[in-house]
């Protein structure tokens, strides 16, 4: 079973499935990444991109661009379901990748595209995955997106699957309860203010990271690694 990797940057033809999602096809260098893609995500339900106003994104999904050329994506689209719109979507199989977790309630299963991918990963056999660039650390990620991917994270290697988050770190913070360090960890790792209605909005909690310069993100990147 060949491996599957997540936003990775490094592509190694042959030796991977590469998994892409959401509007990461509007990065500058997607042109010369997306012949090594095998399969693409975006569970966000149309509405959502209309009310965003993500027209080129909608766009794209669809091929209504008159630009585009007839069979203008060669690797499946997974969505919440098949749409006729996206001509090669699938939809994602939630009843068949949540009996993987019997005793789990399906409601804290699926927080986020991230975990239905990690989900699905498992179902289909996968005995490696590397995860590229996912750190869901914005408070609204951490709160309530995060949780239901660690309990994927632990079903994976329950089953002997190897998980590499060597380059998404925050993923998993490497924090010992019990470690006299952990004050210190904890006031430079966890956000500085949350509100309790996080829920409502992004706006409403802040991490330390966002007052970051760009140079200090890099050094505390390097100290994680």
């Amino acid at each position: 079973m060949k491996d599957v990797l997540m936003n990775n940057p490094d592509l190694y033809e042959g030796k991977y499935d590469v998994w892409w999602l959401n509007k990461m096809h509007e990065l500058s260098w997607w042109d010369e990444i997306e012949p090594f893609i095998t399969m693409y995500w975006d569970i966000h339900p149309f509405f959502r991109m209309e009310r965003r106003r993500e027209w080129g994104h909608i766009e794209w999904l669809t091929g209504l661009n008159p630009e585009d050329e007839p069979e203008l994506h060669p690797y499946p689209i997974m969505m919440r379901r098949k749409y006729q719109r996206v001509r090669r979507s699938i939809g994602y199989p939630i009843r068949a990748v949540a009996e993987q977790v019997k005793l789990a309630p399906v409601n804290t299963l699926f927080g986020c595209t991230h975990s239905m991918m990690l989900g699905y990963a498992i179902l289909q056999g996968y005995e490696r995955i590397e995860c590229y660039g996912v750190n869901l650390m914005n408070p609204v990620e951490t709160y309530l997106e995060k949780p239901s991917w660690a309990l994927w994270y632990g079903v994976a290697l329950s089953k002997g699957i190897e998980v590499d988050l060597t380059h998404s770190p925050y993923m998993m913070p490497t924090v010992t309860y019990f470690n006299d360090r952990l004050g210190q960890i904890q006031n430079q790792f966890t956000p500085a203010v949350v509100s309790y209605q996080v829920w409502g909005t992004e706006q409403t909690g802040f991490h330390d990271e966002f007052a970051m310069t760009k140079d200090d993100w890099t050094k505390l990147h390097e100290v994680q690694k």
